[in-house]
């Protein structure tokens, strides 16, 4: 059975300047309440870092942003200089290497969820993922790109250093980590080990003793920031 027959793609913001938006901002500011003014303020934080030379600007995020259309934000983050050190979680590779390949679909909150196993999705929020194009489409892509690292002498990387690599692998403009590492934005996920990508590397492992994770490594390039 194929699936996504008949269901919408996500599809990556693309940012694009308005001054309506700015206008917009400006009046979320004056009007004050809730999370109006919030959001306008945290655009003013952001326009005064980006402005700041001194200012060494840390993007932190979750992994949901990534499966949807946000990641297309964030990449225009990166490609504008916005950002200097990402730190994420291990979901962030896991739905970066997903979508760079595969489709995620939109859904809805109360679709019922043994229907959609019966129907072979995962679902995420309001999101929906074929099963292939989650952890079978991952090992598929990462198990390779290992093998190709351990061929080469990788057998103690940082995350900073294993998230490089994968980006330089990915190669779209559509991927976040693709775009970090053009950049030359370091990409550092503490939880390494917690998800679909972590899971790959703790297979890998079973037949590489020697392949080692390096978050010591990671620590001490964090502190030389």
């Amino acid at each position: 059975m194929k699936r996504g027959v008949g269901l919408r793609i996500v599809k990556d913001i693309h940012a694009v300047r308005s001054v309506e938006v700015v206008n917009l901002l400006d009046r979320m500011y004056e009007a004050g309440g809730f999370m109006a003014k919030s959001l306008s303020e945290v655009a003013r934080i952001v326009v005064a870092m980006s402005r700041d030379s001194r200012c060494t600007k840390f993007l932190s995020f979750p992994a949901a942003p990534v499966a949807t259309g946000l990641r297309g934000v964030l990449v225009e983050m990166v490609n504008k200089g916005l950002v200097d050190v990402i730190v994420t979680t291990c979901g962030t590779l896991d739905h970066d290497v997903a979508r760079t390949y595969a489709a995620y679909y939109h859904g809805d909150f109360q679709m019922d969820d043994r229907k959609l196993h019966r129907e072979g999705y995962h679902r995420l929020g309001n999101l929906l993922l074929p099963l292939d194009n989650y952890g079978p489409l991952i090992e598929r892509k990462v198990q390779p790109f290992l093998s190709r690292l351990y061929s080469g002498g990788g057998r103690s990387l940082s995350s900073r250093e294993l998230c490089r690599e994968l980006g330089e692998v990915l190669d779209s403009n559509d991927s976040l980590l693709c775009a970090a590492s053009r950049k030359n934005v370091p990409v550092f996920v503490p939880g390494i080990m917690d998800g679909a990508v972590g899971s790959q590397l703790w297979l890998f492992a079973q037949q590489h003793r020697d392949f080692r994770i390096d978050v010591i490594q990671d620590q001490n390039d964090l502190s030389d920031l």
